[in-house]
């Protein structure tokens, strides 16, 4: 038995997640997010420095709880927010003098990761298409039983959408861009897959409201967020109880984003999955260990 650490360098959170590894699985012993919005800093392909700061100074208090809870092995990543990038390298240094080694992942890393650490609860479920509502980016693979057809990450994230008007041409055309560009991409499924804390996020709020579990039904969601864009003071009131302050801006600019893979899958069912890309990470250390 040992515990391994996996630090997720986001484009919003950066996320400390303390793993139990045994005979019998993985086991959650510690969780922990801290909001830095890191892809607000990047501009003209440099990240800043106060967006650097920030992150090594959340790294710095992960590395003392690591020390604390005597973890064996700790290993990161950054996604999105170090891609191409100017100081990439310096980023990295600055972030590793905390004593915590940092994987730059590229896109279709990410997106191979999301899918492998999504297949933990989804394998029964009857579907040909994943996708992943990051920060920053937008994780899309199409894949059959196990095997991966396609899988990509393009530059457009709920944080990154924030900035936007919140239209459905807004998500619909870099959507098509994609299915253009990567035509192995292109599945119709009645029921996908989502991963991430935004679908997370909207399973929540319509399981406290009709009780659907992780399941979430597209004709809900769209309901919830038109009256999220109309401003219903229950919805809102309603999203404020149940969603992480740290996401509440960026909450209908990512539902704006599901729902358009879900017109462009002709989707009618969501299954929301536990798993993501650091799951998918952490099986590739464990079988590399």
């Amino acid at each position: 038995m040992r515990n391994i650490g996996i630090i997720d360098i986001g484009s919003n959170t950066v996320v400390l997640l303390i793993y139990k590894i045994s005979d019998a699985g993985q086991e959650v012993i510690y969780h922990e997010s801290n909001p830095v919005h890191l892809i607000s800093y990047l501009h003209d392909r440099h990240m800043g420095e106060e967006g650097i700061r920030k992150t090594r100074d959340v790294l710095a208090h992960y590395q003392k709880i690591l020390q604390e809870m005597n973890v064996d092995q700790a290993f990161g990543f950054i996604t999105e927010p170090g891609r191409n990038i100017d100081n990439l390298n310096q980023m990295l240094e600055t972030f590793e003098s905390t004593g915590i080694k940092i994987t730059a992942l590229s896109g279709k890393e990410e997106a191979i990761y999301d899918f492998l650490g999504s297949r933990k609860d989804t394998t029964d479920v009857q579907s040909t298409f994943a996708f992943d509502i990051g920060g920053g980016s937008s994780e899309l693979i199409h894949y059959k039983k196990d095997t991966i057809l396609e899988a990509i990450s393009i530059p457009i994230g709920c944080v990154r959408l924030s900035k936007l008007p919140i239209k459905s041409e807004t998500v619909d055309n870099p959507l098509m861009k994609a299915f253009e560009e990567y035509p192995n991409l292109k599945t119709t499924s009645d029921v996908i897959v989502g991963i991430g804390g935004t679908v997370r996020a909207a399973a929540l709020v319509l399981n406290e409201r009709y009780k659907t579990g992780r399941t979430i039904q597209v004709s809900y969601l769209e309901q919830l967020f038109q009256e999220i864009m109309d401003n219903n003071h229950d919805t809102i009131e309603l999203v404020h109880r149940i969603v992480e302050k740290g996401r509440w801006d960026v909450f209908a600019p990512g539902l704006n984003m599901v729902l358009a893979i879900a017109r462009i899958t002709q989707a009618k069912t969501i299954v929301s999955s536990t798993g993501c890309v650091r799951e998918g990470f952490l099986d590739s250390i464990i079988k590399n260990c």
